[in-house]
């Protein structure tokens, strides 16, 4: 999927370093820029969420390993 400018529907993005003053970074979204309108946008940053879906999914999983082991070994 190709980032597109919400504004003017441009291709032409960049990924912006500077944060406006106040304004926190962020791990689930990305801030970029269009080089032809030059307005800046904020978008879901996909990697950074399917990766904590995974550590979610893994550490659900060792719970519910940890949960059954306990429940066999008191009846």
């Amino acid at each position: 999927m190709r980032r597109r400018c919400p504004n003017c529907k441009s291709l032409d993005v960049r990924r912006c370093v500077a944060y406006p003053r106040g304004e926190r970074a962020s791990w689930f979204r990305s801030r970029f820029r269009c080089r032809d309108c030059k307005e800046s946008f904020l978008m879901m940053n996909h990697r950074a969420y399917r990766l904590f879906g995974f550590f979610v999914r893994v550490n659900a999983a060792f719970f519910a390993v940890i949960a059954a082991l306990v429940f066999v070994y008191r009846s």
